[in-house]
């Protein structure tokens, strides 16, 4: 019972700051579309509400968003929920974004996570935890190795 009231909270709260979930959706993806490194868009397959603030000054809405690279180039005029899902080694990713607005209007998007689509394919970098426990290296300094 109590996940359900604290759904419907955050669901009162865009209504009451003029925010659907949708137009916030729509804000992240377009902005996450504009800084992937990728050549086609990217679509959401599956979207998590973690965080909604209301402040004096507007309301802030963190996303955890799984997406997936879709079939359509980003200079294809129209919208990324037109283009189809790609089928064959699809780039997938997931990222967290924090979405701002300030009197009903898009502040700003940051967005976090998503190494396979906001680095150049191929030059993706592990964390420096990840690098030093596999390397064989005495020295302490790990390389930054690439992952698929």
């Amino acid at each position: 019972m109590k996940p359900i009231i604290v759904i419907l909270a955050a669901l009162q709260i865009l209504q009451v700051s003029g925010q659907s979930l949708t137009q916030v959706l729509d804000d992240a993806i377009d902005q996450l579309n504009e800084e992937s490194a990728i050549n086609n868009l990217v679509a959401v397959t599956k979207s998590e509400q973690t965080k909604v603030i209301l402040t004096n000054q507007g309301l802030n809405v963190t996303l955890k968003l799984n997406v997936q690279e879709t079939n359509c180039a980003k200079e294809t005029v129209g919208l990324f929920s037109d283009c189809a899902l790609k089928s064959i080694d699809p780039i997938t990713d997931t990222c967290t974004c924090m979405i701002k607005y300030e009197n009903c209007v898009l502040n700003k998007v940051e967005i976090t996570g998503c190494p396979g689509l906001l680095s150049p394919v191929g030059d993706v970098q592990q964390p420096l935890a990840d690098s030093a426990s596999n390397s064989n290296s005495t020295s302490g300094v790990a390389s930054a190795g690439s992952s698929s």
